[in-house]
């Protein structure tokens, strides 16, 4: 059977959800800004103040990219604030989200406090099917303890609370991005973010680097650093980035950058190599 696409379905559209040029920065009223100041070295008494501006987010029209510098700014803002518990960092958040935004954090929250209360319920189970009978009556005290405790007792705990917050947040980040983004922005990299003709080398890899190194960590569904482009895959990607007639250039001179070290191989692949002329 054949298939025939819809004529308003754009498929380049998920392909640029991370551009190589970033997009011009958007005016922000001040109506749109919240205002603190922050703590320039945090837990160091008298230290100097910091005011800082970050955009209140409403979860509607940001693009991932503002997304991403929304998710560092707060950080930054726990950091500054000395912010460390769960319950100090909730009480933070009304200052940065609002409308849907906020009301999802709520939800995720709340979601992340009973993911941790079954967490510790099973544990604690575990530890009864285990017990002699001798501790059978605490353990049974501190499971009832567990089911009594509240959202907010649960955010108080110094070791749960922030992590239930950070749970949240990436939660709330994997709701307002697009779905399959870390993927769309993988192959985007690999495929289609070409070296433009008026961009400078120096400047193609740094936008690169920028996108393996500080935002692909901030994707969901992992958020962390393992789920960037390895060496390898960068050097393919540079090499594929680049214009056809330095590709072609390199195979003439029977070079394979791929089969050199990382540094060399990076210096042909940006048209540098020595034994490579007239790129």
């Amino acid at each position: 059977m054949k298939i025939v696409a819809i004529k308003e379905f754009d498929n380049t559209k998920a392909t640029h959800l991370l551009p190589l040029v970033p997009e011009p920065t958007k005016f922000t009223g001040k109506d749109d800004l919240t205002s603190i100041e922050i703590s320039a070295q945090p837990g160091v008494a008298g230290a100097a103040k910091v005011k800082v501006s970050i955009k209140i987010l409403e979860g509607l029209e940001e693009t991932p990219r503002e997304l991403i510098a929304w998710h560092k700014s707060v950080e930054r803002a726990f950091i500054g604030l000395s912010c460390t518990t769960g319950t100090q960092q909730i009480a933070a958040l009304p200052q940065f989200t609002q409308g849907f935004a906020w009301t999802t954090l709520e939800v995720k929250c709340h979601e992340a406090t009973e993911v941790t209360r079954a967490y510790k319920i099973k544990a604690k189970e575990a530890e009864l099917q285990a017990d002699d009978g001798t501790k059978a009556a605490r353990i049974n005290r501190e499971i009832t303890a567990i089911h009594a405790r509240t959202k907010a007792q649960h955010l108080a705990d110094a070791h749960a609370g922030h992590v239930i917050v950070t749970e949240a947040i990436t939660a709330l980040l994997t709701t307002l991005m697009p779905n399959k983004i870390l993927q769309c922005v993988r192959r985007y990299l690999r495929r289609e973010a070409r070296k433009p003709l008026d961009m400078k080398v120096k400047t193609y890899l740094l936008h690169v680097n920028r996108i393996n190194h500080e935002e692909i960590p901030e994707l969901p569904p992992n958020c962390n650093t393992a789920q960037s482009l390895g060496s390898d895959e960068i050097s393919d990607t540079l090499l594929y980035g680049t214009p056809k007639s330095w590709q072609r250039e390199m195979d003439c001179q029977g070079f394979d950058p791929m089969a050199s070290t990382k540094c060399t191989r990076n210096c042909a692949v940006l048209g540098k190599h020595r034994n490579v002329r007239g790129l």
